[in-house]
């Protein structure tokens, strides 16, 4: 509990809680606002041009499937930017020399990280997700509850594969270089995954939009299982390649 309370007073220390916090509340709200004024604006552009442009009407399903495109997109970058250096940091300051000459548990360390990261974006989702439904209700109609919250469940499981393979990359990485070189495989590996299987854990993301635009889709099991699987290994993972590290 000290090891997290410390990851977590340094997470809004260094002004990360509130950059994550801040981002997803933006993008939460940006969503159902460009559904609604994106079709206006190209309208707009068609006029001066004097061309004609015939736009469907635009609803609350395109409000969400908007705020699905940033889950995917733009929130997973921002995990990834923030996760790939928590651990190599420590590193390259000299820090863990520091805390790993006292009686610390290195397993301790990246269990407290992940921890503390994964809090923050269970904050940043449940913020989003609320701004997100609440300009969709005054924008246009209100979601079904239960689908919305679904997304936001899902969403947030598949942000935390990318924390925690973020969190391996930069436990594996001697520098900021190597651990971008880790993770980004990791992340190719994925996306090769997703062309050959249904298991990818983009599959949550899919599933989640289905369930908010209450449509009759199937259920992603597989990439469940499949995200799950690779959050456990990847933390266990870490926690094992550093006890194997000499650090000094």
């Amino acid at each position: 509990m000290t090891q997290f309370n410390k990851e977590w007073r340094e997470l809004w220390a260094t002004k990360r809680a509130i950059i994550i916090l801040v981002v997803m509340l933006i993008f939460g709200i940006l969503s159902p606002l460009t559904a609604k004024i994106l079709p206006d604006l190209i309208g707009s552009m068609g006029d001066e041009e004097n061309i004609t442009i015939t736009i469907t009407e635009v609803t609350k399903a395109d409000a969400i499937q908007q705020f699905v495109q940033n889950i995917g997109q733009m929130f997973m970058f921002m995990v990834v930017l923030v996760s790939f250096g928590m651990v190599v940091n420590e590193r390259e300051r000299g820090n863990m020399t520091l805390m790993f000459s006292h009686p610390i548990s290195r397993t301790g360390f990246i269990l407290a990280k992940f921890a503390a990261l994964a809090l923050i974006l269970a904050l940043g989702m449940i913020v989003s997700g609320g701004a997100a439904y609440l300009y969709t209700v005054i924008l246009f109609d209100a979601p079904d509850i239960g689908g919305f919250v679904g997304l936001i469940v899902l969403a947030y499981i598949y942000l935390m594969v990318f924390a925690a393979l973020g969190i391996l990359a930069s436990t594996l990485g001697k520098s900021n270089a190597s651990a971008i070189g880790y993770l980004f495989l990791f992340i190719a590996v994925l996306l090769f995954s997703g062309v050959l299987t249904d298991f990818s854990p983009a599959g949550l993301i899919e599933w989640g939009g289905n369930l908010a635009l209450e449509l009759d889709a199937s259920a992603q099991w597989g990439a469940l299982i499949t995200s799950i699987v690779v959050i456990i290994g990847a933390i266990y993972g870490a926690c094992f390649a550093l006890n194997q590290q000499e650090i000094g």
